[in-house]
């Protein structure tokens, strides 16, 4: 168990927390945002990244995060060449292509110096976090529009046991997140420890290797 794990695990408790008095149906409702959030990010978060470098500050900010990964990188060539095709053949698992053809990376120049795909990575990653979040909160938006209660007083067995099965189903899905951003920061490092965030962690690997997160968002 390692950090990422921890992560994972700390949202698994804080939905069960925060779900645990909710009926089954509001709970089912709020598993499935998560997943359709999962899937518009995951699907959608390259275009959302152009919008992202043209907040004010915003690029400021991931030059800063960008050189603090670079920091980490002192066997690499900051100006070593990259292309689309040659991401894909790289042999880190067809997602992580995916990963680099659905973002904004090569979308005006077809090749890139590390120094240029590491900052588009930052990007990335952070427009698929925002991207993530706001469609949750949208989604919860509208669906508590046409939400009569959020909690009962007198929930039937049933009702508490499937409630609870979701919210444990919901605190996995964000996990899945984590996953996501873990596994595709872990392929530029072949050590340390954001190459073991991924590598060492049981759930991460375990949601990949089972093939759940790639049938979701893949």
């Amino acid at each position: 168990m390692n950090l990422a794990d921890g992560i994972i695990l700390f949202l698994v408790l804080l939905s069960v927390l925060f779900g645990y008095r909710k009926n089954l149906i509001r709970n089912f409702f709020d598993f499935m945002s998560v997943i359709v959030s999962l899937f518009v990010a995951s699907h959608f978060f390259g275009s959302f990244a152009n919008i992202v470098v043209k907040v004010p500050g915003m690029s400021h900010l991931m030059s800063f995060i960008n050189g603090t990964i670079i920091s980490k990188l002192e066997s690499l060539d900051t100006e070593t060449s990259f292309t689309l095709q040659g991401m894909k053949e790289l042999g880190l698992g067809q997602d992580f292509g995916t990963f680099f053809e659905r973002g904004s990376f090569f979308t005006e120049k077809s090749e890139l110096v590390f120094s240029e795909l590491s900052l588009a990575l930052v990007t990335n990653v952070a427009a698929l976090v925002i991207l993530f979040v706001l469609s949750l909160f949208i989604i919860n938006f509208l669906g508590s529009l046409f939400e009569n209660t959020n909690r009962m007083a007198g929930l039937m067995g049933i009702e508490r046991l499937g409630g609870l099965i979701f919210t444990i189903l919901r605190g996995f899905s964000y996990g899945l997140v984590v996953a996501i951003i873990v596994h595709n920061l872990a392929g530029f490092f072949n050590s340390g420890l954001v190459y073991d965030l991924y590598h060492q962690s049981n759930l991460a690997t375990l949601f990949y290797d089972s093939g759940l997160l790639q049938a979701i968002i893949w």
